[in-house]
C-alpha cells in the first residue's frame, strides 16, 4: 500500500511518497516525477526516478529497476550501508551477492577506469561503505574483488561499528580480497578498512588478501583499528613489480596460522604497522618474504612460539618453530625491515626472532631498536638463523642473559660462488650475555670446511647486582669482534682489548689487608673476561716517610692479581703485571677487582695511586 506525503526537497516542494522496496519493483506508483522514501528496516531512504539511465543494474540498494524497466536512484552522499543491499549481519545468511552489489556501487561512485591511465583531480572521487555491527558470512571466494568491473578502482572506505561489533567472516578455502593471476583485469588502489574485524571460519584455509601488481595496481591501502582472527594468511602480494605501500595503524592480530605478510612480489615496498599488537600466532613465519621490500614494525607488542608446555589462550599451539621474521629466495629489492619500541613475548623455545635462508648474494638488513623481551619462556632457543649477505642488528635492546638464552647460528653459505661473504650480528648499545660457544654457532653445510660470519658488539653491558637489586653500569661495558671461527673458545677470537682504570684519589684508605672500606675502588668485569696486564702506579705527593703498597685482587682480597712494591708516601713507583692470562670466570667475587692500600708503620691517610687494567 502506498502513503502520501508532502515533503520540501531543496527549494521545490514535491510530493514525497511511502513506499517498500518490492513495491518500486512491482511498479505501484502514483508519477515518476514523485519523490519515493523506502520504509524497509535498514533499506530507508530517498529515492527518485531516472529517465537517462538505461542500462544499470538493479542492486537492491542503490538501483531498482521496475518491472517495467525503469530505474530508480537512491539519493545519497557516497555514504553506503551494505544493509541497503539486502545483508543481513546474522552471521548464518550468506552475504556474498549484497556485499559484491555494495562494493560495485561504491566503486562505482568512486571511479573506475581504464587500466594502466591516471585519473585527474576532477574524476577522481571517494565512498563509504558501511557495515553497521553484526556479522557478515562471506562464502564466495574472491567476493570482494569479483564484482564485474574492470579498470582501476580508488578511493573505496569499508568500515564498521567498531572492530568488537562489525565482524565479517571468511568461509574456508577463501580469500575475502584477490586480484592475483596475471595480468589484471582490474585493481585496486587507497582502500582503507577501519574499525572491522576479520575473521576465518578456518584458521588453515581462510585468508584476507592477496593482491597483485606490475608496478601500477594496488597502492596505498590502509587498515585502521582492524581485528584480524582465526586466519591462515592475512595479507600477500604477488607479481612483477612493487605493490607500493600499506599501513596498518592499532591493528590487532591474534590466532594467524602462517603469515600475516607474505611477500612474493619482487619489489613489495613498504608495509608499516604502527601501534599494533599481535596477540597471539601460530606462524612458520609472522612476516615472510621471497620477493623483496621494507616492512616496519613500530610501536606496540609481538607474541609468538605456543607450545604444548605453555598454549595460547584458546588452548592452541603448533609443534613447529615460528619466526617473527623469515626471509628466503629473495633476489632483488629493498630488503629492509626495522621494529622500533616492540615489546617481544616468547612463550616457549618454539618462539625465534629471524630465520635468514637466503644465500644468493641478495642482501638484507633487519634492525631492533629499543625493543624488550619480556616473557621469555621455554629453555633455549636459536632465536637468530643467518647466512648470506645478511645484517641483523640490536639497538639499545635488553636481550635475555641467563636460564632461558638466546642461541644464534651462523652459516656458510651453501653456493660456492658466495662463500666469502660474511652475514653479521650486530649489538650496539645493548643487555646482553658473554657469548661463548654455546651461545654462538658457526657452522658450514656444504662440506668446504670454511666458516665464516662475525658478531661484534659496541658499547654493550650486563646487569650485576648489588644489595639494593639488579642495577646497570657502564663497568660491564663490552666491545668484540667475533670473526670466522667454528666450535670456538674464548681465545679462538681476536676480541678488542679494553682498558679500565681504578683511581684512588685523595683520601684515607684502610690499613690491613683484610678490612674493606668503601673509598676503595672496584670494577666488575663482564663474565669470562680474561685479565692480560695490569699496570700499577704509586702516585707521590709530599714530603712524608711512612711507607705503603698498593696492591690489585679480587673482591674479598683473598686473590692479589698485583702488587707495587713497598715504598715512602712521596716516592712514585710503576709496576707492570704481564701476561696474566687470569679468566674471571661468572664468580661475583672473582669478576669484582679490588685496588687497595697496605700501609707500614705509622699510619697516615692520603695514599694516592691507581691501576689500569687490560682485559679481553
Amino acid at each position: 500500500m502506498i502513503f502520501l506525503q508532502i515533503a520540501a526537497f531543496a527549494q521545490n516542494s514535491e510530493i514525497l511518497i511511502n513506499t517498500t522496496i518490492k513495491e518500486l519493483r512491482e511498479n505501484k506508483m502514483i508519477s515518476y516525477s514523485a519523490r519515493y522514501y523506502t520504509t524497509n528496516l535498514g533499506q530507508e531512504g530517498n529515492w527518485y526516478y531516472d529517465a537517462t539511465d538505461i542500462t544499470s543494474d538493479d542492486n537492491t540498494g542503490t538501483v531498482i529497476v521496475n518491472s517495467n524497466g525503469k530505474r530508480f536512484k537512491r539519493i545519497h552522499d557516497g555514504k553506503l550501508n551494505v544493509k541497503w543491499f539486502g545483508a543481513i549481519g546474522d552471521g548464518i545468511a550468506n552475504e556474498s551477492t549484497a556485499c559484491k552489489n555494495a562494493l560495485k556501487a561504491a566503486a562505482m561512485y568512486s571511479y573506475s577506469y581504464s587500466f594502466g591511465s591516471l585519473p585527474t583531480q576532477s574524476e577522481s572521487g571517494s565512498a563509504t561503505l558501511f557495515f553497521p555491527a553484526g556479522i557478515y558470512l562471506i562464502s564466495e571466494n574472491k567476493a570482494f574483488t569479483n564484482i564485474g568491473l574492470t579498470g582501476r578502482i580508488q578511493g573505496i572506505k569499508i568500515t564498521g561499528a567498531g572492530n568488537q561489533k562489525t565482524r565479517i567472516r571468511i568461509a574456508a578455502n577463501n580469500w575475502l580480497f584477490d586480484n592475483y593471476g596475471g595480468t589484471p583485469a582490474k585493481s585496486w588502489t587507497h582502500l582503507t578498512f577501519e574499525d572491522i574485524t576479520f575473521e576465518g571460519a578456518d584458521k588453515t584455509t581462510s585468508s584476507f588478501m592477496r593482491i597483485w601488481s606490475d608496478g601500477q595496481a594496488d597502492k596505498e591501502h590502509s587498515f585502521i583499528s582492524c581485528y584480524f582472527t582465526n586466519l591462515n594468511i592475512v595479507l600477500a602480494t604477488e607479481g612483477a613489480a612493487n605493490a607500493d605501500h600499506t599501513s596498518w595503524t592499532n591493528c590487532f592480530f591474534e590466532r594467524i596460522w602462517t603469515n600475516i605478510l607474505a611477500l612474493n612480489n619482487v619489489e613489495s615496498v613498504i608495509h608499516q604497522f604502527k601501534s599494533c599488537n599481535i596477540l597471539g600466532t601460530y606462524c612458520t613465519a609472522i612476516f615472510k618474504t621471497t620477493g623483496g621490500g621494507y616492512v616496519s614494525y613500530v610501536g606496540g607488542s609481538i607474541i609468538n612460539g605456543y607450545s604444548a608446555a605453555n598454549p595460547s589462550a584458546y588452548n592452541e599451539y603448533r609443534t613447529v618453530d615460528q619466526y617473527v621474521l623469515e626471509i628466503d629466495g629473495v633476489t632483488e629489492g629493498n630488503n629492509r625491515f626495522t621494529f622500533t619500541d616492540v615489546r617481544f613475548e616468547m612463550p616457549s623455545n618454539l618462539a625465534k626472532l629471524v630465520n635468514i635462508v637466503n644465500d644468493n648474494g641478495t642482501s638484507s638488513r633487519t634492525t631492533f631498536t629499543n625493543c624488550g623481551f619480556a616473557g621469555v619462556l621455554g629453555g633455549n632457543r636459536e632465536v637468530i638463523r643467518i647466512q648470506g649477505e645478511n645484517l641483523i642488528e640490536f639497538i639499545n635492546c635488553a636481550l635475555p642473559t641467563s636460564t632461558d638464552n638466546f642461541l644464534y647460528r651462523i652459516r656458510t653459505n651453501t653456493a660456492a660462488g658466495y662463500r666469502s661473504i660474511v652475514p653479521t650480528i650486530n649489538f650496539k648499545n645493548c643487555e646482553i650475555p658473554v657469548f661463548n660457544s654455546a651461545k654462538v654457532i658457526f657452522e658450514y653445510t656444504d662440506g668446504s670446511g670454511l666458516q665464516n660470519g662475525k658478531i661484534t658488539a659496541e658499547g654493550c653491558f650486563k646487569q650485576f647486582p648489588n644489595a639494593g637489586g639488579n642495577v646497570f653500569s657502564p663497568r660491564y661495558a663490552m666491545d668484540f669482534t667475533y670473526p670466522n671461527k667454528s666450535g670456538y673458545a674464548l681465545s679462538d677470537f681476536a676480541p678488542k682489548l679494553h682498558r679500565v682504570v681504578l683511581h684512588s684519589s685523595t683520601h684515607a684508605w684502610p690499613y690491613k689487608d683484610l678490612i674493606y672500606s668503601a673509598n676503595e675502588k672496584t670494577v666488575i668485569l663482564p663474565d669470562g673476561a680474561t685479565i692480560i696486564n695490569i699496570i700499577l702506579i704509586k702516585e707521590a705527593e709530599g714530603i712524608n716517610a711512612t711507607s705503603y703498597q698498593l696492591k690489585v685482587g679480587n673482591s674479598d682480597k683473598t686473590i692479589i692479581y698485583g702488587s707495587s712494591v713497598s715504598g715512602r708516601y712521596d716516592a712514585e713507583h710503576k709496576i707492570l703485571v704481564k701476561d696474566l692470562f687470569v679468566n674471571v670466570g661468572t664468580d661475583i667475587n672473582k669478576k669484582t677487582i679490588r685496588l687497595w692500600s697496605n700501609p707500614i708503620g705509622a699510619s697516615t691517610p692520603n695514599y694516592k695511586g691507581f691501576a689500569i687494567i687490560e682485559y679481553y
